[in-house]
């Protein structure tokens, strides 16, 4: 009979081992799950690099006024340092003027801009403004519908 409690005992003490070996594990797991978790979260917040080109909405007509279009274009640098952009003006599929202009990180630059109308254009006439950068490329455009 002592033999019996003395294996009870032993059976009771490895249990209580096991346990305790699972229960450090099962934290050492959720210990590592947590910092697993933060690591992506931190990783996921990195900033998103870009650019922004956009025609000011009331700077524009979309009638010839004398033998010219008008607008106000402006460029946002979301980057993550200074960029030098190469800006496109096009009617329709013509380029009929570009500008190379330098931006700091988080800077905006604006301007205003007047395209001459040839006599011999044809409506609707799409006036597009082209923007590129690295190995981005970014449009705006408004439609010239006739003259005034």
């Amino acid at each position: 009979m002592n033999d019996v409690r003395t294996d009870d005992r032993k059976i009771k003490a490895e249990e209580e081992e096991v346990g305790g070996v699972i229960y450090k594990s099962i934290i050492i797991a959720c210990i590592l799950g947590i910092l697993l978790t933060l690591a992506l979260v931190g990783l996921a917040r990195n900033e998103e690099n870009f650019s922004v080109l956009y025609i000011k909405p009331d700077s524009y007509s979309n009638y010839v006024t004398g033998h010219y279009t008008e607008f106000t274009y402006a460029v946002e640098n979301h980057e993550s340092g200074d960029v030098v952009y190469h800006i496109y003006f096009y009617l329709d599929l013509d380029i009929v003027g570009e500008k190379r202009t330098g931006l700091k990180k988080d800077k905006v630059y604006e301007e205003n801009k007047r395209i001459p109308i040839p006599g011999n254009l044809t409506f609707p006439c799409k006036v597009r403004v082209v923007l590129k950068s690295y190995n981005k490329e970014y449009e705006t455009h408004y439609w010239l519908k006739g003259y005034a």
